[in-house]
């Protein structure tokens, strides 16, 4: 046998391989090697991703169980089901059916402030929020463990929280300015007072929506009897005309922003009226869901 020094064989054929091809060669296996780490990384990652899901929903179960848990359930889902009626029921008259505009506002209402008798049945609300009373007076308010809203009580001694106390939600309605900001004594005067001096210890005292104003209304439209609030907690309430029944909410109407909503707590109607053309009655409130 014939041959160099190199021990290859005469005729045979020598593949070189340069540096650079050894080079690349190892980036693919490297690349490769880390392609599959990636994937057995992302396995393990879904598998910890699951694991914790599970867990999460173990521990989100657990809370569920709980009585207070229920009772904060119970009035969220009463809460959110309020507002979609009642919205449902604004989008209807917007769109020109204004029919049966307060029967359906009333049954909204009437639905959710049923929640709270409902829930004193059931034993899994035991020692929670839900528990008791829907209202407790104190301090010269009215808390609602339902709404989750604390009121004002009204008065006949003549102090900011007198019941004839009577206010305009705004100072000006001139074609102009068509949104009328809320700069009326109702905003100036009465809450202003109210939270200067912290009245019950609070100085963040408000208007109620008009979908708050309507949870205290004590029966469904119309009211037989006036005045259609329990005045036992809510304290006196003014009765006669109309006019004088009226309480201002703070909502604006979305179609006629020159006018609010207000609440007649004599017949129990909701009715929208110019800011700056009605002195009307006002009842202060915090607080909320």
């Amino acid at each position: 046998m014939t041959g160099d020094a190199t021990g290859v064989s005469e005729g045979a054929t020598v593949k070189v391989v340069s540096g650079e091809q050894r080079s690349q060669k190892v980036s693919t296996r490297a690349a490769r090697v880390c392609q599959i780490i990636s994937m057995i990384g992302h396995a393990v990652g879904t598998v910890l991703m699951l694991m914790f899901c599970v867990g999460n929903h173990a521990a989100t179960a657990a809370l569920a169980k709980d009585p207070e848990q229920r009772c904060q359930q119970a009035r969220y889902a009463a809460a959110a089901k309020y507002a979609q009626c009642q919205h449902a029921t604004m989008a209807k008259l917007y769109a020109g059916n204004s029919k049966t505009f307060q029967q359906r506002l009333s049954q909204c209402r009437v639905v959710y402030v049923g929640t709270w008798a409902k829930l004193q049945g059931r034993a899994s609300i035991i020692d929670s929020t839900c528990e008791g009373p829907r209202f407790t007076v104190g301090g010269g308010t009215v808390v609602d463990h339902l709404t989750g809203l604390q009121w004002e009580q009204k008065t006949d001694d003549g102090s900011v929280h007198d019941k004839a106390d009577a206010y305009r939600w705004g100072i000006s309605s001139s074609p102009e300015e068509w949104d009328t900001p809320a700069n009326g004594p109702a905003f100036t005067t009465f809450l202003a007072t109210l939270n200067a001096t912290c009245f019950a210890g609070h100085c963040d005292w408000r208007l109620p929506t008009q979908m708050e104003l309507q949870t205290i209304l004590a029966r469904p439209y119309p009211c037989a009897t006036q005045p259609c609030i329990d005045e036992s907690l809510f304290g006196p309430a003014p009765v006669g005309p109309e006019p004088a029944r009226y309480y201002w909410s703070a909502t604006i109407d979305a179609y006629y922003p020159l006018n609010a909503w207000a609440v007649d707590f004599g017949g129990g109607a909701v009715t929208s009226d110019s800011k700056a053309g009605w002195h009307w009655r006002v009842r202060a409130v915090r607080g909320g869901l």
